[in-house]
């Protein structure tokens, strides 16, 4: 499934609502949920999950939800009709009470409906709904989109959601097992509304498995393998992102962890698309896309090997105009800043670099910038030679209207550069 998608896709509940998540007569957890202008939210729902188990209450008519828990780290979901819902993924409660405050902005509710390939209702499913989407000329999705709400279908496999914010774009993701992973954005149109019932069709899901393989041939336990549209490129280098299509599709990596085998099975692709794969995994550099593949009936035809590289190296010799190396230089090397204070001869290293193209800047005082694109080979060094020309500097005093000097503000030069 899509990595950034991993703690807003709905676990297996064991319950909706009722008993407690683990009771404790001397531990819990307290919900207020309050308006911006700090009125109480009544009958707001809160959510309270920790691994597959949840429970569901909803705050009194002071705006408070009591939950007796033991001590450990849980999700808790917050959502009111009217109203934006928000999720904190990481709660600790420990020993005592613990309480926790929502403030809630106004929010457009909606109704939609989930069906199956087949046009029929598909009840009792647990679905997400995110903030960011794509919809009318609205794109917007950030690395890891907020939780609004977490619903279910009914029997008839229709649901309610409470709010989602009245400008932008919100998504409802239906993630289930046996069908392609589907996401439709809604947006309120300019009365501030969402009057259609929103209809989320399911496609038939296909599945595909294989194994992930150090360079010596081993089995990696515990690899994160994406797998992303092979007419997709922005999602070949950075696969945790999203892509759009122009109809609005929103593309995002469907992911998977491989066991002590390197095995690893990625569900909920689509049975239409050719696929490439991706395998990354901790101290080790990532593999090489895979050969395109499609899965027209719904499994894997053979298994995908994937085959991960050695980490490299990048040598960077830093020297001054004077061919001295400088006494402190700023480095950035695949976006990554690093202070670093004098090597010996100006030769700096960087380990553990993953391989194919980054970019290399140095900052030195008195000096230009200089930068550099280098492509980082597995298992090798690759060197950069840069040698720094000197630069000019400008002083000054900043005043104000009445001619006094303005402290702590930043300034910048812009520079034109002329023949």
């Amino acid at each position: 499934m899509c990595r950034a998608f991993l703690a807003l896709i709905p676990v297996l509940l064991a319950f909706y609502g009722g008993a407690p998540v683990a009771a404790g007569e001397d531990t819990g957890l307290r919900v207020r949920v309050v308006t911006a202008d700090e009125r109480a939210i009544p009958d707001a729902r809160v959510l309270v999950r920790r691994d597959e188990v949840a429970t569901q209450r909803q705050t009194d008519a002071t705006g408070m939800a009591r939950f007796p828990l033991g001590p450990g780290t849980y999700a808790v979901t917050v959502m009111a009709t009217g109203f934006v819902g928000e999720e904190r993924g990481a709660v600790e409660v420990e020993e005592g009470a613990e309480e926790l405050r929502f403030e809630l902005d106004t929010g457009v509710p909606f109704r939609g409906r989930l069906l199956d390939p087949a046009g029929a209702p598909v009840a009792n499913a647990d679905l997400v709904i995110v903030e960011g989407g794509s919809v009318g000329g609205c794109a917007s999705y950030s690395g890891a989109p907020d939780v609004l709400a977490r619903v279910r279908t009914d029997e008839s496999g229709r649901f309610a959601v409470g709010g989602v914010p009245h400008y932008g774009c919100s998504t409802v993701v239906a993630a289930l097992e046996g069908y392609a992973t589907k996401r439709v954005s809604v947006k309120p149109n300019l009365e501030q509304r969402i009057d259609d019932i929103v209809v989320v069709r399911l496609r038939p899901g296909a599945v595909v498995e294989g194994h992930v393989l150090a360079p010596d041939g081993a089995p990696v336990r515990g690899a994160h393998v994406y797998v992303v549209p092979a007419d997709v490129p922005e999602l070949h280098a950075y696969p945790r992102s999203y892509a759009f299509g122009e109809d609005g599709t929103i593309w995002c990596a469907e992911s998977g962890v491989t066991d002590e085998q390197g095995h690893f099975r990625v569900t909920r692709l689509r049975r239409d698309v050719s696929y490439v794969a991706l395998g990354q995994a901790d101290g080790l550099g990532d593999s090489e896309l895979s050969a395109p593949f499609t899965l027209p009936s719904g499994e894997h035809e053979a298994d995908i090997e994937i085959l991960l590289r050695e980490l490299g190296v990048l040598l960077v010799q830093v020297l001054d105009a004077d061919g001295k190396p400088p006494a402190r230089v700023r480095l950035e090397v695949s976006g990554w800043y690093q202070t670093t204070p004098p090597a010996i001869g100006g030769l700096y290293r960087f380990e553990g670099l993953q391989p194919g193209p980054t970019r290399v800047r140095v900052e030195e005082e008195d000096h230009l910038q200089w930068f550099a694109h280098a492509t980082i080979l597995p298992g090798k060094e690759v060197r950069l030679d840069a040698r720094l020309d000197r630069g000019a500097s400008l002083a000054g005093v900043l005043r104000g209207p009445n001619g006094k000097p303005v402290a702590d503000l930043c300034v910048g030069v812009e520079v034109e550069l002329r023949d």
